[in-house]
């Protein structure tokens, strides 16, 4: 259960559960909360205060709420507003699950979705020729995102509607999986994405509001109460949830505690920063801390080693160029920000006192950003003693 400090409910008791105290140590008893808060424990609900609301947790376990250090709740959201395809982890089970959303929903012109693992297919990637399978979906185009977020799965539909063929080059932050004539075969990663994007329906800001709580829904219902949502802009998947997550915490929806991981767009360089300034500013303005803030920029060094665009050293085995021409240092994965580059942004975030967040997966990416974190302890930023993390 979750509460927020906007909820006249936070405080109750709960008896009758296995309560987890810490350093192993697990008792049979009643736990008091008080505005959100623990305030006693006793093997005996009666030494506690009776004149609020009693939840039987009849013998059940009582764990103090997950904290989840990197979590994408409005991208999950939004897919599990369309086709959610994480129940299942089979090829037919996901086909049956797109012809049944597409049934059901005869007007959507464009099908949405997320939740596919590459395990399933030949090759670990997913073909348009497999979704073209669904006969419900007809002409229209479908595109779902893969669970790590780095990949989308569209039919010859999508590929044909955003005009990626043979002769489309490839994007310097990204991969289109084609076959031996370089023809595309229906994944497109990372940066690549961004060909598809614009056939995907235009995220509202209700759209955006009924994503994130459904979302939260999601994760309160494993336990999770606090989370870094370390995709805090708009990117090639969605469209930007800042304002929704102001919104929700404004209206006394948001009852997890976030910390919000700001975009760092690739394409836009320094200027940005001031846009982070006044995000912060308008957080803080809220003068709750310790339930929301806006204190971490994340920078995204590459995509994925599963996928071939993770950063690497040395070629991938077997690799040709990553499926087909046009993928200049493809054979060893892009670096979406040249070191120089990522260092004077590193600095520059430092000076600015923003927390700093790398995603690096491949060994050169994941180096690149400790290279970063090296070129700040020896004076190329103007140290505020914040925080770096780096992915993976």
């Amino acid at each position: 259960m979750t509460t927020s400090a906007h909820d006249s409910a936070a405080t109750f008791t709960v008896t009758d559960a296995d309560v987890y105290l810490g350093d192993g140590v697990w008792r049979h008893g009643a736990v008091h909360v008080a505005d959100g808060a623990v305030s006693a424990f006793s093997p005996d609900p009666a030494d506690l205060p009776s004149d609020c609301r009693t939840i039987d947790a009849g013998g059940g376990s009582l764990l103090p709420g997950f904290q989840d250090a990197h979590v994408h709740p409005p991208h999950g959201g939004v897919g599990m507003l369309g086709v959610d395809l994480t129940p299942v982890h089979d090829v037919d089970a996901y086909l049956q699950l797109i012809d049944t959303w597409a049934s059901a929903h005869p007007d959507a012109a464009v099908i949405v979705g997320s939740g596919w693992y590459g395990d399933l297919f030949e090759g670990g990637m997913p073909t348009a020729q497999v979704l073209d399978r669904v006969a419900s979906v007809g002409s229209r185009p479908v595109i779902i995102d893969g669970h790590d977020g780095h990949g989308v799965w569209v039919n010859s539909a999508a590929l044909a509607a955003a005009g990626i063929d043979a002769s489309t080059p490839e994007p310097a932050d990204g991969r289109i999986v084609r076959d031996a004539s370089g023809t595309p075969t229906g994944t497109l990663l990372d940066g690549a994405m961004e060909l598809v994007a614009a056939l995907a329906p235009a995220q509202s800001e209700e759209t955006m509001a009924d994503a994130l709580l459904a979302a939260q829904e999601r994760l309160h219902s494993v336990g999770i109460t606090a989370w870094a949502d370390a995709m805090v802009g708009a990117t090639e998947t969605q469209g930007d949830p800042f304002d929704t997550y102001l919104d929700l915490f404004d209206r006394g929806l948001l009852t997890a505690r976030v910390s919000l991981g700001l975009w760092w767009q690739r394409s836009e360089g320094l200027g940005q920063i001031e846009l982070f300034r006044a995000r912060r500013e308008a957080v803080a303005g809220f003068g709750a801390p310790d339930r929301l803030r806006a204190t971490t920029v994340k920078i995204m060094q590459d995509g994925m080693v599963e996928n071939l665009t993770g950063a690497m050293v040395d070629p991938y085995v077997g690799s040709c160029g990553c499926g087909g021409a046009g993928g200049s240092g493809a054979a060893v994965g892009p670096s979406f920000n040249a070191p120089v580059q990522l260092n004077e942004a590193a600095a520059a975030l430092d000076a600015a006192d923003f927390d700093l967040h790398f995603h690096g997966c491949g060994d050169r990416a994941v180096r690149e950003c400790l290279d970063a974190v090296e070129y700040l302890r020896a004076g190329g930023g103007a140290s505020s003693g914040g925080t770096r993390t780096v992915d993976r």
